[in-house]
């Protein structure tokens, strides 16, 4: 059976729930596969942990082609049972699904794995004239990377494939995918935590920028990949602009002003040179009323890029570990939706210089690393 109609390569996406259902039914394929290959392991008369979760994979299985069949149009819906010749022709469908997923006959094509249809997905998402905030967020990730990360908005926005998870984890209170478990519905039979070892790794540093990780040490490759509110809501949300919640008390969004008079000409001009010599750090100094805030919103405007004031005074005071997730929150939100930093209200007391210029150092060290462009707000003159 075939899912991905390769002719198609060439022809965009229609919509973005187009290309949605062709991302999760890539994670959704080798997903069935994978099961399908631990049931007989499950089955095996060696012990009561395998019979006790053999239920559960048979729902995982039931659950994946489910989605399987929802994705493909040609094979009639598993909740229709108004007759019982519909669900005859359902269950043949659904041998004849595994049996294309798990058997390849020598004389047809083998068939292409998640890395080869993630190009095909990739290929005709470039195309498309229609938004895709989920591909804009994946295309320059690596294909495991993607991989992940599908996986992790799979789980996280249906509830029903926490089940599958926990069967592919062979862990009941474990419901989110990991590095590890995707790696090995991803690589299949070829899985091996030394061949995978690099891949499973820049995995984890290509999500850590819009994924709040929580990372063991001892045992990375354990990490879960659990989606946030504010991942979920930029992708899919009807206000996908909208600051972190969680953060709204430290940062905002500048607003736009559409009065050039209180900008400062010549700082502005100043501004668009060095900006396109490739400088991304900019320190502003002067008293109140000498019009920083208007000149970063009209050079702001000029570039199309929006601009994330951050109140540092108000944030700088707390903890420093607290301090970090604020800056990484700000971080990502510029990743997400384009933006500018303003590390604004630059201020501090003799008695908590040390702590200032390292909140100050941690903060460049973040923005700059994701070549964020930094306007450093202060009174007077602060030694860089």
């Amino acid at each position: 059976m075939d899912f991905f109609d390769l002719n198609l390569r060439d022809e965009p996406f229609v919509d973005y729930q187009d290309y949605t259902n062709h991302l999760f039914a890539c994670v959704n394929l080798p997903l069935s596969a994978y099961i399908q290959r631990l049931m007989p392991l499950f089955a095996e008369d060696s012990g009561g942990f395998k019979n006790v979760l053999y239920p559960d994979i048979e729902v995982a299985r039931d659950l994946c082609a489910q989605q399987l069949i929802d994705f493909h149009p040609a094979v009639p819906a598993l909740n229709d049972s108004s007759n019982d010749e519909k669900a005859e022709e359902v269950s043949d469908e659904l041998e004849a699904l595994f049996a294309d997923i798990m058997e390849v006959e020598p004389e047809k094509e083998p068939t292409l794995g998640p890395k080869e249809l993630l190009a095909y997905i990739n290929a005709r998402a470039a195309l498309a004239e229609v938004s895709l905030p989920l591909y804009k967020l994946c295309r320059n990730f690596a294909p495991y990377t993607c991989f992940c990360f599908a996986c992790g908005i799979l789980f996280s926005t249906q509830t029903r494939c926490a089940s599958i998870f926990q069967v592919v984890n062979q862990n009941g209170s474990l419901s989110a995918p990991s590095i590890e478990s995707a790696a090995r519905v991803f690589f299949g039979e070829q899985f091996t935590i030394i061949q995978t070892y690099g891949q499973m790794s820049l995995a984890l540093v290509e999500l850590q920028p819009v994924l709040s990780l929580q990372v063991n040490g001892a045992m990375p490759f354990s990490t879960l990949i659990s989606p946030d509110k504010r991942i979920i809501d930029f992708l899919f949300g009807t206000h996908p602009m909208q600051i972190d919640e969680n953060y709204i008390r430290f940062f905002s969004r500048l607003p736009e002003t559409e009065d050039p008079f209180f900008a400062n000409g010549q700082i502005l001009n100043d501004l668009r040179i060095s900006f396109h010599d490739g400088v991304r750090l900019f320190s502003l100094f002067e008293g109140k009323g000498s019009g920083r805030e208007f000149t970063i919103q009209h050079f702001c405007q000029e570039q199309n890029i929006s601009c994330i004031p951050i109140n540092c005074s108000k944030l700088f005071v707390y903890d420093f570990r607290f301090v970090e997730q604020v800056l990484w929150a700000a971080a990502r939100e510029c990743l997400l939706t384009g933006a500018c930093i303003c590390m604004d209200s630059l201020t501090y007391k003799e008695p908590e210089k040390n702590k200032f210029f390292c909140c100050m150092d941690l903060a460049f060290g973040k923005f700059l690393r994701r070549d964020l462009t930094v306007f450093a707000v202060s009174k007077e003159k602060l030694p860089m």
